[in-house]
């Protein structure tokens, strides 16, 4: 695990899609460890809707470790999880993951792009 967590570390997972013309085009998993979650407040958990990055790329001195892209094929957990929420039958999925520390806490982000992420890129 990319955090190093005893495997029954319970985490609180947030997860959300990004929308645009109504189709999905980036799926975003974050796991926070519980440490994590007491140092924020209610920081995180209050966001709702609002993305995460809006809090963390606005703070001084954000920390985060290298970047890590993968292609991933069936059955990889990642094509489940976002076949589950987002679009059936992905013969592919481009995933980033990263661990971006907030209040020098980790989190782990991993974003799924979507098939739509093309359409969202090049449209004007």
């Amino acid at each position: 695990h990319a955090l190093n967590l005893a495997a029954a570390t319970p985490c609180w997972c947030r997860m959300i899609r990004f929308n645009s013309a109504n189709r999905g085009f980036l799926f975003s998993r974050v796991i926070i460890p519980p440490q994590t979650l007491i140092t924020s407040g209610d920081q995180i958990t209050k966001l709702g809707a609002q993305p995460l990055g809006e809090l963390l790329f606005t703070m001084n001195r954000l920390k985060r470790q290298d970047i890590t892209i993968s292609l991933l094929r069936p059955p990889h957990p990642f094509i489940t999880l976002a076949e589950r929420y987002t679009v059936p039958s992905l013969r592919t999925l481009l995933v980033r993951q990263s661990i971006c520390y907030f209040r020098q806490q980790p989190l782990l982000i991993n974003d799924m792009f979507l098939p739509a992420f093309t359409d969202y890129m090049l449209c004007p």
